[in-house]
């Protein structure tokens, strides 16, 4: 279950962010990882969510158009701890019902070429490549 980001997950989020692996860190770093920026967060126009499955916090993720694009763009991190469980693809399907009741039509994103676990996800969950760009993968998926 997706859950729009409140300040009320600040201090569970901020926890498991810190304890991110070195792997996790260094393919998912959308934005600094310290309190004050978690709750600017809060007051920002795109989409940040934590996800629950069965009442444990498995993961946090976004939707974001930066104010300009017309696709937004999706980042997500599931805990190392709740990884090849099957939580990613349903964290990507609620990911792509919440960005239709945006009113988009298709949702991209940019991985590391070395995050494997990632890209098996994207392309099971039905993402194409559409570019490269240095060490990252751009991949788009029309809903």
């Amino acid at each position: 279950m997706l859950d729009e980001l409140k300040e009320k997950h600040i201090p569970i989020l901020y926890n498991e962010l810190q304890n991110l692996s070195d792997e996790d860190n260094a393919f998912f770093h959308p934005h600094l990882f310290d309190k004050k920026t978690l709750e600017s967060l809060l007051k920002d126009n795109e989409k940040y969510y934590i996800f629950y499955y069965e009442g444990e916090l498995i993961g946090y993720c976004f939707i974001r158009t930066f104010g300009k694009f017309e696709i937004p763009t999706l980042g997500c991190i599931i805990w190392g701890r709740y990884r090849e469980k099957g939580y990613g693809e349903i964290l990507m399907k609620e990911l792509e019902e919440e960005t239709k009741k945006l009113g988009f039509k298709s949702l991209m994103l940019k991985v590391y070429n070395k995050n494997k676990i990632g890209i098996k996800l994207y392309k099971k969950c039905g993402f194409k490549k559409i570019s490269k760009e240095g060490i990252r993968i751009w991949m788009i998926k029309h809903l």
